[in-house]
């Protein structure tokens, strides 16, 4: 990744790339300028991995808001309690309303969504989106509050210092933590950290680089061997999932360059069938 210092939330260019020896190699290239609209645009190539030729070159915000939504999802599936009510959206930019989406598909105990957002403009502006599709939505009179009626508690924030205070949950809360992607980067602070039982979506990409689980592990709030699982221990049921309806579960999708070339395949193979 390349950075831009010198203010509270820099802009970057970021390069995700994967290659799976004999399938496929694919990049996505990001720029992240916090102070443009939208704030994050990207583009994927895919290539064949046999011969090195260019396969696809697709619309990479599109892959990122329909892979980071299918990440936290699987994970909510595990983790969040199957009564789950309400879904608390903090942060209201272009990845909300498909994160609020793929949460209502695995959970369809959800009856409604609760927004809070730094500017009240793009809250309406996702209030009204869910709204159209009839999801029961409202904007929540303070951060505190939408935190504290969380039965779902997504954060899709471009914060660095952390926003979320451990002690506003309460029991039963399944966090879905997708804005911090950079080791500087965190929306819950140590005590929320504390407070649950931590699953990531992949342990190889999500430890090291992203300060939600690194700056807790490197401060000796976190240890490694606490962090239950992943996506890959859940599906085959290396580990435990949720084990009671008071437990607090968290789970950090860190998102990878891994997703980013299953879900370009997929949509490639997708295309060429149709």
């Amino acid at each position: 990744m390349l950075m831009r210092s010198g203010d509270a939330q820099p802009d970057a260019f970021l390069l995700r790339a994967a290659w799976q020896p004999g399938g496929a190699l694919g990049a996505k290239l990001v720029t992240i300028l916090p102070r443009s609209d939208p704030s994050i645009n990207a583009l994927y190539v895919l290539f064949d991995g046999a011969s090195g030729r260019p396969d696809a070159c697709m619309d990479g915000d599109a892959l990122t808001w329909y892979k980071t939504a299918a990440d936290s999802a699987l994970g909510a599936r595990y983790l969040a309690r199957e009564d789950a009510a309400q879904l608390s959206m903090i942060g209201a930019g272009t990845m909300a309303p498909h994160l609020v989406r793929a949460h209502f598909t695995q959970r369809p105990s959800l009856q409604r969504v609760c927004i809070w957002n730094r500017t009240l403009a793009r809250a309406h502006t996702l209030l009204e989106n869910l709204q159209a599709d009839g999801i029961d939505a409202a904007i929540a009179g303070s951060l505190q509050e939408a935190v504290a009626s969380a039965d779902v508690l997504c954060t899709a924030t471009m914060t660095q210092a952390p926003i979320i205070d451990g002690n506003w949950l309460r029991e039963g809360t399944h966090l879905d933590l997708v804005g911090s992607f950079t080791p500087d980067m965190r929306e819950v602070d140590d005590a929320a950290i504390r407070r649950s039982r931590v699953y990531v979506d992949c342990c190889g990409t999500a430890l090291d680089d992203v300060g939600e689980i690194a700056t807790p592990i490197r401060d000796g709030v976190l240890k490694r061997e606490h962090i239950v699982g992943d996506l890959y221990d859940l599906c085959s049921g290396k580990c435990e999932a949720r084990r009671s309806p008071e437990e607090i579960t968290l789970f950090k999708n860190a998102g990878g360059g891994h997703l980013d070339l299953m879900t370009a395949q997929f949509i490639s193979q997708r295309a060429a069938a149709h």
